[in-house]
């Protein structure tokens, strides 16, 4: 905004009358006029710089439209004062002297301004102060107000807790009549509890003289009994020993036997195929005697017949002898007879074998019910000592046994 103060007796200058002494006087009171309005000017130019933000720009007109601006003065101004132009026109028409005493009086404003706002800044300050004061009164009324209802309920609960205890206090004593009572009860069946013990220990020591007046006769009828199983399992140990050893010998026969017959199947192997060759041959001679008639043995060559493993029949019948049909069977029926009774006895060693099994689990079983445990850990030993013993015995018999019927296969495959 832009305020021009204009008029302070300049018109006064140039309408002046033409007497020295009328001049005069208009002089003074032109003087008296510009002190009051340097006054007034400087009033107006603090409420101005208090006003909205306003630059100001003081001029000092002089005769003849020169114009001078006093630096001092700009800065005579409140320091939050926003700077815009206040032009004044015709402030002083004289000397400096105008000047300096707005200056003054410019400092003394300021100095009462500075002290405005600080007590501005104060009372701003006691406000905040107040308000502060005035949220903690009202937390400390919040506070006292939860204190006073924590108050009223510990009140309450008291008042509960004291029925409570006069309740409890009246079960107490209930269970207290109840615990006596059980005290008695419980006395009298220690006491109880100690005739049944004195009536079991005196039971006790007449079982046991009973147990020893009937065990003093039981003990020579149980070491006799003792001795004969003792005797009985030797003697099946010796039968034992006996067929382990007959075992020994059926199982040399056994395999010689298996050997036996794979000889014997590599022979049928042979003679089947003979028996293949034959039947080939009866069938050649059977086409060759009914197409005589039409082409005779020339057509048979003419129209070979190839047997059932893929070779001329023609050049067979010339290149292998004859055989005598009925003597492979009869070879034949043999050999199956052979082969059904060696399997028949193997059967029977079969079953031989599991029953000698059988008898000895139970043997065993016969022994572990009868037998202390020293007698069975001795027995134990003497029993894998034995075992350990036969081993080697079969293991030297099998080795000879195969020593020599490695010799007699040998012999007889040569021959």
């Amino acid at each position: 905004a832009r305020v021009k103060l204009c008029g302070f007796g300049h018109s006064l200058y140039h309408n002046s009358p033409d007497g020295e002494e009328e001049r005069e006087k208009m002089v003074e009171e032109v003087e008296e006029r510009k002190a009051k309005d340097l006054y007034g000017l400087g009033v107006m130019l603090v409420e101005v710089a208090r006003m909205a933000p306003i630059n100001v720009l003081v001029g000092a007109g002089g005769f003849g439209g020169r114009s001078v601006v006093p630096k001092n003065l700009v800065s005579l101004l409140p320091d939050d004062c926003p700077m815009h132009w206040i032009t004044v026109v015709d402030m002083c028409s004289g000397p400096e002297a105008d000047t300096k005493k707005l200056i003054q009086f410019l400092k003394k404003k300021k100095k009462l301004t500075n002290r405005f706002a600080q007590q501005q800044e104060e009372s701003r300050e006691l406000k905040e102060n107040i308000k502060k004061m005035t949220t903690e009164i009202e937390i400390q009324e919040q506070v006292l107000e939860v204190i006073i209802r924590n108050a009223n309920l510990a009140e309450q609960r008291a008042v509960q807790e004291e029925a409570q205890n006069d309740v409890f206090q009246a079960e107490v004593e209930l269970v207290n009549e109840r615990v006596k009572d059980e005290k008695e009860g419980y006395k009298e069946q220690e006491q109880e509890e100690k005739r049944a013990r004195q009536l079991l220990t005196d039971a006790q020591v007449k079982e046991r003289q009973l147990q020893r007046q009937v065990t003093g006769g039981q003990t020579k009828e149980n070491k006799k009994a003792k001795q004969k199983m003792r005797q009985e399992i030797e003697a099946l140990e010796e039968v034992k020993d006996e067929e382990n050893r007959k075992l020994g010998k059926v199982r040399a026969a056994k395999r010689n036997l298996e050997r036996d017959v794979e000889g014997i199947e590599s022979e049928i192997a042979i003679l089947e195929r003979g028996l293949k060759k034959t039947q080939a041959l009866r069938d050649f001679r059977y086409a060759s005697f009914s197409h005589s008639s039409k082409g005779g043995p020339a057509m048979c060559l003419a129209n070979p017949v190839h047997t059932s493993t893929g070779g001329n029949l023609a050049a067979s019948c010339f290149s292998q002898p004859r055989v005598n049909s009925s003597s492979c069977l009869k070879d034949d029926i043999g050999l199956k007879n052979e082969i059904d009774q060696y399997r028949e006895k193997k059967r029977e060693e079969e079953e031989k074998e599991e029953k000698r099994k059988e008898r000895e689990k139970k043997e065993k079983r016969v022994v572990e019910e009868e037998d202390d445990e020293f007698e069975r850990e001795r027995r134990e030993r003497e029993r894998k000592r034995k075992e350990r013993k036969k081993e080697r015995e079969k293991r030297q018999k099998e080795r000879e046994e195969e020593y020599k019927a490695s010799r007699g296969g040998g012999r007889n495959m040569t021959s």
